[in-house]
C-alpha cells in the first residue's frame, strides 16, 4: 500500500497540464490591454489561440507517430507526453507574456521532478521530449508572431478611413 500523500502528489501532477490549458485559454481574456492603443493582430487571442492549439496538436502528433514507429522505445525510453502538454502550454503563455517565465519555469521544474518521483517518467524521457518539442513550439510561436507582425495592425477605423478618401476623391 503505498502512502496517503503519493496519492495526493498524484492528484496534483494531473491537475498541472489541466491547469495550464486552462491557463492559455482564460489569459488572452484577462489580460488588461491599454485604451488609447489599438491591439496589433499578433496580440488579439485568436492568433495566440491558433498558435498555442498548434502547437499542442504538434505534441499529440508526434505522441501519435511514436505509438505509430516506437522512437522512444527503441531507444529504452518513452515519449512524455505530459512533459510535452506542459511545456507547449507553458511556451505558449510566456510568449503572450515574458514576465509569467518568473512563475512557468518554477513550475515546470517542479512538474519534472514531480512526475520523476511519482515514476511517471524518467529524466531521459522527459529531457528527450523536450529537446523535440521546445524548438518546434518556439518556431510555431516565432513564425506565428512573425507573420502577425508583418500584416497590417488592427484598427477600427480603417474602412471609415478609406470610404473617407474615397468620397473626398
Amino acid at each position: 500500500m503505498e502512502p496517503h500523500w503519493t496519492r495526493t502528489l498524484d492528484i496534483l501532477a494531473d491537475a498541472i497540464n489541466p491547469a495550464l490549458i486552462l491557463a492559455v485559454i482564460v489569459a488572452p481574456l484577462i489580460v488588461r490591454r491599454r485604451d488609447n492603443i489599438s491591439p496589433s493582430r499578433e496580440s488579439l487571442p485568436w492568433n495566440f489561440w491558433a498558435r498555442a492549439a498548434f502547437s499542442i496538436a504538434l505534441v499529440y502528433g508526434f505522441a501519435q507517430l511514436d505509438r505509430q514507429l516506437h522512437i522512444w522505445p527503441n531507444f529504452g525510453l518513452d515519449y512524455s507526453t505530459h512533459s510535452a502538454i506542459a511545456l507547449a502550454a507553458a511556451i505558449s503563455l510566456a510568449f503572450y507574456n515574458r514576465r509569467w517565465l518568473v512563475y512557468l519555469i518554477p513550475l515546470l521544474l517542479f512538474y519534472g521532478a514531480l512526475m520523476w518521483a511519482l515514476k511517471f517518467h524518467t529524466v531521459a524521457d522527459m529531457l528527450t521530449t523536450a529537446i523535440l518539442i521546445v524548438p518546434l513550439v518556439f518556431a510555431v510561436h516565432w513564425v506565428g508572431s512573425t507573420a502577425a507582425r508583418s500584416s497590417t495592425p488592427v484598427r477600427s477605423s480603417t474602412l471609415a478611413d478609406e470610404t473617407k478618401t474615397e468620397i473626398e476623391v
